[in-house]
């Protein structure tokens, strides 16, 4: 069999230092003339029908943007008071009836952040701004970069909201991995966080991680996706025929598998998938939730608990008045006593972390009131997710008014 050199000499094809030199040259010209020659657009997201007209921000990008977050300009410091604020869905309200989260029409769901900022101006908070950094699927690891590039826009206050059920699960450390590009950037500014760039993110997450800043055509790159997606499409299914997933001309439904799925369904489920399912075959997501928190791992060296300690003293050493609090779950949750038994080894666990790291500037909010949930719905078979939040809003409006009256001090000393 013929080497590539062989192939090569019938090219006559040389490499030399020289013409490594002057391809990449080449290369970087004909990047820096692309990004001229692209049209801008604006990126995408998805809550700017829910906060048109309001003092908020949404900073995430779509789920498949390597940026991660948005670049929007800081509010005036001193005009504004300036809250941060990282969650993942169970900030969305979801309209009543849904049971999931349709991307494309966000403008049906209310927000708690939104409702959140109207209790404020109800107190005499009118100048709150919030920079909304509002992921679907939020996990551990993204929370720590969030925090980080959070932090970066010099919030006067910033709030966390806490996953029960996945915060200490390691199956679910992150949630797809178009953040490392973006995480690349930031967690090369720690050396503590520098083994973290070997063990995740790839080497192309890297290189986009030193480009993006640098050409026009990778940072306006992601905005094109979908019509790109289309072309090749198109242009692949007119080649080939797309492959059917029906039987006897029906749809036929399916869980996306995925490692969590096979890790829940095999390790406790024993290969029974019915247990997650209804009487029509559908997936319930209480049944899932109930699941997935049983691979919760509470040990210290745990990477999560580890990622959530990084998190904290993050937060600590920076100074800035935060609220971090516990998504409260369902009473239904009590249905399954193994389940509603981990969910409060998961708030034992913040209790010992409120020991450690809170303070007068950061507060920890782990039990809500039972009257303050006293009106509120959650989704249907769901034990996280409201339709409506009851006075929710209203308690963390206040713990926010009580914090932006605090004088600012030194920081947190311990």
């Amino acid at each position: 069999m013929r080497s590539i050199d062989a192939f090569l000499d019938i090219l006559g094809y040389r490499a030399s230092w020289a013409g490594i030199v002057r391809i990449a040259l080449w290369t970087v010209l004909f990047l820096w003339l692309a990004g001229l020659m692209i049209p801008e657009r604006a990126r995408q997201d998805l809550f700017s029908t829910n906060v048109a007209g309001l003092p908020i921000s949404p900073m995430i990008t779509l789920e498949s943007d390597p940026a991660f977050i948005r670049d929007v300009p800081l509010p005036e410091k001193g005009k504004h008071f300036r809250i941060a604020w990282i969650s993942d869905s169970s900030s969305i309200l979801y309209k009543p009836g849904a049971k999931l989260i349709d991307l494309t029409k966000m403008g049906d769901h209310k927000l708690l952040a939104v409702k959140t900022l109207e209790a404020l101006r109800g107190l005499g908070l009118a100048n709150a701004h919030i920079d909304l950094f509002l992921r679907v699927s939020l996990r551990c690891l993204e929370t720590y970069t969030l925090t980080k590039l959070a932090l970066e826009r010099h919030p006067d206050l910033l709030i966390i909201s806490v996953s029960p059920v996945f915060i200490f699960n390691n199956h679910a450390v992150f949630k797809g991995d178009s953040h490392f590009a973006k995480a690349s950037a930031v967690w090369g500014k720690n050396i503590d966080t520098w083994p973290w760039l070997f063990l995740m993110p790839s080497p192309a997450d890297h290189l986009w991680a030193l480009l993006t800043h640098r050409f026009t055509v990778f940072s306006q790159a992601p905005v094109y996706a979908e019509e790109i997606d289309a072309l090749k499409h198109d242009f692949w299914t007119s080649l080939f025929p797309p492959l059917k997933n029906t039987q006897n001309g029906e749809k036929e439904d399916s869980m996306t598998e995925n490692s969590l799925v096979f890790w829940v369904i095999q390790r406790y489920l024993k290969g029974d998938l019915s247990v997650l399912l209804n009487d029509k075959n559908e997936t319930v997501n209480s049944k899932w939730y109930r699941q997935v928190i049983r691979l919760s791992d509470f040990g210290e060296n745990s990477f999560n608990h580890l990622i959530v300690r990084k998190t904290l003293e993050t937060l600590k050493n920076s100074g800035v008045k935060a609220i971090i609090y516990i998504e409260q779950a369902s009473q239904a949750m009590k249905d399954d006593p193994g389940a509603w038994a981990i969910y409060q080894h998961v708030k034992d666990t913040f209790r010992a972390y409120e020991k450690e790291y809170g303070s007068d500037k950061i507060r920890f909010i782990i039990d809500v009131p039972p009257d303050v949930l006293a009106k509120a719905v959650y989704v249907t078979d769901d034990d996280i997710h409201f339709e409506q939040e009851g006075d929710m809003d209203k308690f963390l409006a206040q713990q926010i008014f009580e914090l932006s009256k605090e004088p600012e001090g030194t920081k947190n000393e311990h």
